[in-house]
C-alpha cells in the first residue's frame, strides 16, 4: 500500500462530506474530490467509470430513478490511503432504472465502497451493493401473483460495545486471513468454531442461523457449488475492532448452487467475481460480519441472467 500523504481522519472526513454534499444536491463537489484520472471499478453489475464526469453521470442516473435518494453512512474505517464505507440507501422508484419502469415503490438497500486517496483527492473506488435486493423491490409481481411489500434492507448498524478484551489491529488481520486461508481456501469449514462467537450475526444475511453454524452453512453451500473455489484478499483495511477488504473469488461451477433464483444445476463454467467483507472482532473472534457479493456478476457468468444494461459499454 502506498504511503498516506494526508491523514486518515482527513480522508474519512472527506468521504463523509461526499455523502453529505450528495444528500444536499451539491454534485459539483465531486469535481473537487475526485482526481481527473479517477477510476471507479465495476461491481454489482456496473461497468468501470473513468473521470469525475462519468461518476457524476452515474450519480444522476440513480437520482433520476430515485429523486428522493438518501445516503446514510453506517460504518467508516480507514488505513493508510484507503477508506472503507458501508451505508444504507433509500428512496422512491419514480423514474426509469436501466429499463425498469417506475413503480412508485419505496426501496432500501445496503452497499459499500472502498476509496483510495492520492493526496486530498480520490484516485480509485471499488464498490459493491445489494443489487439483487434492490431489483427485487422494484420488479413488478408476476401476473396473478399477490403484491408484497418490499423487504427492507438491513442497515449495518454498530452493535453495543463489547466488554471483553480488545485485540490489536494485526491480530484482527490475522483472524481475517485465517478465515480466507483456512476456511475458504483449505476448505476447513469446522475452523469457524474457533473463529466466530457463539452469538455471531451477519446483518447482510439475516436468514442465517447465529453463531459459527451460519458461516458453516453458507460456506458449505458455496463450496458444494464451486469445489475449487479460491479466494484472494486484494485490499485490506483495519481500524479499531473492525477489519475488512475486497476479495476476488475464482472457481468452477461443478455442483448445484442455491441462489435467490432457486437451485441452479452445474454448468461447468468458470467464474471470477468480487466481494467486500467487513468483520467486527470481539475477544479474538468475529462477532459481526457483513458481506456484499457481486451476485449479478456471478449469475451472469454462469448464464442464469443476462448482463444488465449497467454493465454494458
Amino acid at each position: 500500500m502506498a504511503m498516506a500523504t494526508t491523514s486518515v481522519e482527513a480522508n474519512k472526513a472527506a468521504i463523509r462530506r461526499l455523502y453529505d454534499e450528495t444528500n444536499k444536491g451539491n454534485y459539483d463537489f465531486l469535481d473537487e474530490l475526485l482526481a481527473p484520472d479517477f477510476t471507479s471499478y465495476g461491481g454489482a453489475g456496473f461497468k468501470d467509470l473513468h473521470g469525475p464526469a462519468e461518476f457524476k453521470e452515474l450519480t444522476m442516473t440513480f437520482l433520476t430513478s430515485f429523486p428522493d435518494l438518501w445516503f446514510q453512512v453506517d460504518e467508516l474505517i480507514a488505513e493508510g490511503d484507503d477508506v472503507l464505507v458501508s451505508g444504507t440507501l433509500s428512496g422512491t422508484h419514480k423514474g426509469d432504472f436501466y429499463g425498469m419502469a417506475p413503480t412508485g415503490n419505496k426501496v432500501s438497500w445496503t452497499g459499500c465502497a472502498i476509496f483510495r486517496f492520492r493526496g486530498p483527492q480520490v484516485i480509485a473506488r471499488w464498490q459493491e451493493f445489494d443489487a439483487l435486493g434492490l431489483m427485487g423491490q422494484i420488479q413488478p409481481p408476476a401476473e396473478g401473483a399477490a403484491a408484497q411489500a418490499p423487504a427492507p434492507a438491513v442497515p449495518a448498524a454498530k452493535p453495543a460495545d463489547a466488554t471483553g478484551g480488545a485485540t490489536s489491529i494485526e491480530e484482527n488481520k490475522a483472524i481475517f486471513h485465517r478465515i480466507i486461508d483456512e476456511l475458504w481456501n483449505q476448505k476447513k469449514i469446522d475452523v469457524a468454531d474457533e473463529l466466530f462467537t457463539a452469538d455471531h450475526e451477519s446483518p447482510s444475511a439475516p436468514g442465517l442461523p447465529p453463531g459459527p453454524s451460519g458461516t458453516k452453512m453458507i460456506a458449505s453451500m458455496f463450496l458444494a457449488a464451486f469445489p475449487d473455489l479460491h479466494v484472494d484478499i486484494e485490499i485490506e483495511i483495519a481500524e479499531g475492532d473492525t477489519v475488512g477488504g475486497r476479495l476476488r473469488q475464482k472457481g468452477t461451477h461443478t455442483g448445484p448452487m442455491v441462489s435467490p433464483t432457486g437451485t441452479i444445476a452445474p454448468t461447468g463454467k468458470a467464474v471470477d467475481f468480487t466481494e467486500v467483507a467487513m468483520l467486527r472482532i470481539v475477544d479474538g473472534k468475529v462477532a459481526t460480519s457483513w458481506y456484499w457479493t457481486d451476485m449479478i456478476g456471478l449469475l451472469t457468468q454462469i448464464g442464469v441472467i443476462a448482463a444488465p444494461p449497467s454493465a454494458r459499454g
